[in-house]
């Protein structure tokens, strides 16, 4: 469908009522976005996300870079998969891991030198109810998303309100109004058609509201269904929500009190995510529970997490309409405030991350080529010293075995040689840029 092909937007209660000459109260409702009720406005947005300027080139240059060092990548481990090299797949998935990270330094590079604090949980867990209402945002992320529609937003301290698209052609700074930032949800899709996940990679909400320190950036991820099924957007869902909570530094994991535990899902969630650093559980929709239930709640939490592999700062109640914690524990603020005194670094993060990748994959390289060179060099010792025919023959089999596996480590080698070479300058120039 074309962007230009907008369906009319559907007749409200409100409209239907008046033809009808209904003339019952209804309560004040809130104010319509122009974006969810005029097609021209819907162009307008879509219009700004597919725009292409000449500014933009760089930031396409670099995203087609780190694409292709992806492939180069993986061309690589293909070769060493073909010989039974050690430890491929833990390797390969620290490349890519690595790609990652020159991605997301490229795609945000304004919270660049700031800490990272992520919120992570399922659908309609309550992450951005709770963002609003610790940063005090007013309502400004809008709650009701789902995963057709929700992408993950950066939010953090400006000296004014602004929005910031960053879409998945390599484009950032693409600049929107506060209505057209509140249509990038669920009532846009169901309105028109049309998502943004698969057009818009982010986006960064700046605002003088913000009452968090000034270094702190929270990212609001889009959650994930349950895997009940196979179903590729289920999948997907969990890759994109995993994708992006790696770039924080920090997780704040959001459950509702429904659930009365954490979910099985989000155990195997938060296992294969392996946060680096301490993770704050907050149980959320807690208001109106009695004291004795929300104890007990909370002590069934602890005692899963304390059993998963992962470290846990805490366990706390929140009600985000009260915005306080349920038992007065402060336990929110005061992640915030430590995690707050820690600077990061995501230039020596990289760094660090394709030097030990660089010297893992060189030590383990090298030392199969001298196993191979050392093999080929018994079995000809021992061909000299053999008259046994049966003898002979095995050993001159395991000799070529030995030598054409030593050729193709050779050219393992060379390739991997050519990967890293693209791969330094890529980050010599992302991090030079910053």
């Amino acid at each position: 469908m074309s962007i230009f092909d907008l369906k009319r937007p559907k007749p409200t209660a409100a409209r239907r009522d008046n033809k009808q000459g209904n003339k019952r109260r209804r309560p004040p409702q809130a104010a319509i976005n122009p974006v969810l009720t005029n097609p021209a406005e819907a162009i307008d947005l879509l219009a700004k996300i597919f725009g292409c300027k000449d500014e933009t080139e760089t930031n396409s240059n670099v995203v087609s870079t780190v694409k292709t060092i992806k492939k180069e990548w993986y061309d690589f481990f293909m070769q060493l998969e073909s010989l039974d090299f050690p430890h491929c797949s833990m390797l390969y998935k620290q490349a890519m891991e690595l790609c990652n990270k020159l991605l997301n330094l490229e795609m945000v590079t304004s919270i660049f030198d700031k800490t990272v604090l992520g919120l992570g949980g399922q659908f309609s867990s309550g992450k951005s109810a709770f963002i609003n209402a610790i940063a005090g945002l007013n309502d400004l992320l809008y709650v009701n998303q789902n995963p057709s529609t929700s992408i993950p937003a950066f939010v953090m301290k400006g000296p004014r309100e602004e929005f910031l698209l960053s879409n998945t052609h390599g484009r950032d700074g693409i600049h929107v109004s506060r209505n057209q930032m509140q249509a990038i949800s669920h009532d846009f899709h169901k309105q028109y058609d049309i998502g943004f996940s698969s057009f818009i990679s982010s986006c960064i909400i700046q605002t003088p509201s913000y009452n968090l320190p000034d270094n702190i950036v929270l990212l609001d991820t889009p959650g994930y269904s349950k895997p009940d099924s196979e179903e590729s957007t289920a999948l997907s869902d969990r890759q994109l929500a995993m994708s992006h909570l790696r770039f924080a530094d920090h997780l704040i994991w959001i459950t509702t009190h429904e659930n009365g535990d954490v979910s099985q899902y989000d155990i195997d969630f938060l296992e294969e995510l392996s946060p680096a650093t301490p993770v704050l559980f907050v149980v959320t929709h807690m208001d109106g529970i009695g004291a004795t239930s929300r104890k007990r709640i909370l002590s069934k939490i602890r005692e899963t997490v304390l059993k998963m592999t992962i470290q846990c700062y805490g366990v706390t109640g929140y009600s985000s309409p009260d915005n306080k914690e349920t038992d007065d524990a402060n336990l929110i603020m005061r992640f915030i405030e430590e995690i707050s005194l820690r600077k990061s670094d995501r230039k020596s993060d990289v760094n660090a991350i394709f030097e030990k990748l660089v010297t893992d994959i060189n030590e383990l390289l090298t030392s199969e080529i001298q196993a191979e060179i050392e093999k080929t060099a018994e079995c000809r010792e021992k061909i000299q010293n053999s008259s046994d025919v049966k003898s002979l023959m095995a050993l001159s089999m395991m000799e070529n075995y030995s030598s054409k596996r030593k050729e193709k480590l050779d050219i393992a080698l060379a390739i991997f040689q050519e990967v890293t070479s693209s791969t330094q300058n890529a980050i010599n120039y992302l991090i030079k840029a910053k």
